[in-house]
């Protein structure tokens, strides 16, 4: 990468350009400094990493949109009800893994950066140790308690039927799910995104297909959950093969676990955990909320609209996820200077799209709607006005995690989540019965956006060594103006005159307009990088 951050001839580190001005390109001195440790192979592009990643999210997006009305309209939407309850409850189980994927990628990274291939294995089979355990574990309790969680839940005598055999389906899944991950967690830590991006591509179709035909024939829930069983048996054993191919200095046997590997990994994994926990707490246990206290139907009217907000954010951390890896090395080497240019620069990018897409989908959330889900999901459109705003607070710091978790220094930040997701929790269910789903999006929404507004930047200034007016000055502050403005330009006109298709073209007009004059030097930056990288790529594949 660091060969298109800079022009022919100029060496790492020089100045280029009109008056010798450092190259302002995010990224750079990470790179540069990556690839001069112990590499035997070149580190790929962050920005291919990121673009191959995006890929992913777009076709799984597309896939989202494709399969949601078809199952909606074709089983009902009790039977897309159950299956969100499926997936967040299977999601739950799969926090048996204690953290240790992230542990992974943080240590493989760091050992693989220093040329510590005996420290690299070691980490490696802990972390299998743990997840053949874990796998296990986890299945047998939601094979156990598949009738007590299903009797939680208000369905109908067929629809329960249904439920219980999807539960019991995708704990095989998690039998050989969990250990997989130490596979895909390795490969990110290599940063061979590329690879694993296609690994998924290919997953996230063939379970698409299937589904189809699934959902087509009428075999419900159980059939959509054992499509995703079998091809994700098929994934685990296709990831493990490019790892061996890839990286054959790789071993993963369980038996390689040691102690002085182990007890690190679990102590970091542990507040990965919480980190994760209070993720799922803040984003997904609304829906169950929402399931328990108004009603199973109730929850497509929530969670179509939570979708459109969770798949903008989850574009955001893809930034965070390609950056882990690279942090981990820069951190090995004690290049604190690094550090604060990349996590400056990507915490500037990540709050230019955060400001484009939330703002895109306060303005067209209703047109979505309507085309996507049918024009009865109206009533969903307040939901995404509820939580866009604070989304786009929260995900605009999305570099901020990653930074904690590639340093190491995440506790402090784990038990903030934990928290602002009990506040959630708590919220959630008071407004339910009073303002019903939308009760539910305040409960959600506002802890969020306290807790991103105050707390996030003090202890991400920390973390950054820098001050916390600095952070607010240089990384926040622009963002968070351009998003006001760019939501109040592009809801103000359908308020005033109506809504109409010639309304909603002039309010996204409006709403660009601002954000291009608010973060021109943003807007310029990323263009700059964009134009050279593709440059670089083209020139590559001209050479081959």
């Amino acid at each position: 990468m660091a060969k298109w951050l800079r022009p022919k001839g100029v060496p790492p580190g020089s100045t280029s350009g009109s008056g010798g001005r450092p190259e302002s390109v995010p990224f750079a001195s990470g790179q540069a400094l990556a690839e001069s440790t112990h590499q035997s192979r070149p580190l790929p592009s962050l920005i291919t990493s990121a673009l191959s990643t995006y890929g992913v999210v777009a076709i799984g997006t597309l896939i989202v949109l494709f399969l949601t009305p078809l199952i909606i309209r074709r089983l009902g939407k009790e039977a897309y009800g159950v299956w969100v309850l499926v997936t967040i409850i299977v999601g739950y189980a799969g926090l048996l893994d204690l953290g240790v994927s992230a542990a992974v990628r943080r240590f493989v990274a760091r050992h693989a950066g220093t040329g510590n291939t005996a420290g690299m294995n070691g980490a490696l089979g802990s972390a299998m140790a743990v997840f053949i355990i874990m796998g296990l574990a986890a299945a047998s309790l939601l094979l156990v308690g598949t009738d007590h969680v299903v009797g939680w839940f208000n369905t109908s005598a067929e629809m329960t039927r249904g439920f219980q055999l999807a539960l019991r389906i995708m704990a095989l899944a998690l039998a050989f799910g969990l250990p997989g991950r130490v596979f895909l967690a390795a490969l990110s830590a290599r940063e061979a995104f590329l690879q694993v991006n296609a690994l998924h591509i290919g997953r996230q179709v063939l379970v698409a297909s299937l589904t189809v035909v699934v959902v087509l024939h009428g075999l419900g829930v159980a059939g959509i959950a054992a499509v995703t069983c079998g091809v994700g048996l098929l994934f685990v054993l296709a990831v493990y093969l490019t790892c061996r191919r890839m990286f054959p200095e790789m071993r993963f046997s369980p038996l390689g676990a040691a102690r002085r590997q182990l007890t690190p990994m679990l102590s970091y994994g542990v507040f990965a955990l919480l980190l994760v926990l209070a993720d799922k707490l803040r984003f997904r246990v609304s829906a169950v909320v929402v399931g328990k206290m108004i009603g199973v139907k109730e929850v497509a009217f929530f969670n179509v609209a939570a979708m459109l907000c969770n798949q903008c954010g989850h574009l955001l951390a893809i930034a965070g996820l390609v950056l882990v890896p690279r942090l981990s090395r820069l951190d090995g080497h004690g290049n604190e200077d690094a550090i604060r240019a990349l996590f400056i620069r990507g915490s500037r990018t990540a709050g230019l799209f955060a400001v484009l897409l939330f703002s895109s989908v306060m303005i067209l959330g209703r047109t979505i709607l309507r085309l996507w889900v049918g024009p009865e999901f109206h009533r969903s459109f307040p939901v995404i006005l509820i939580l866009a705003p604070a989304y786009c607070l929260f995900r605009s710091q999305a570099i901020a995690l990653s930074l904690a978790l590639a340093k190491g220094r995440h506790r402090l930040l784990a038990v903030v989540m934990v928290v602002e997701g009990v506040v959630n929790v708590t919220l959630s269910a008071l407004l339910a019965p009073v303002w019903g789903i939308y009760g539910v999006a305040i409960g959600l929404a506002a802890p969020m956006a306290v807790s991103a507004v105050i707390v996030w930047p003090w202890c991400t200034a920390r973390v950054a060594n820098l001050t916390v007016r600095r952070y607010y000055r240089e990384v926040l502050a622009r963002p968070w103006i351009t998003f006001v403005l760019a939501a109040l330009a592009g809801l103000l006109p359908g308020a005033l005159i109506g809504w109409s298709t010639l309304t909603v073209l002039l309010s996204a007009v409006v709403a660009a307009a601002v954000v291009l004059v608010m973060m021109a030097s943003e807007v310029r930056e990323t263009m700059r990088v964009a134009v050279r990288w593709a440059s670089r790529a083209r020139l590559g594949s001209h050479t081959q």
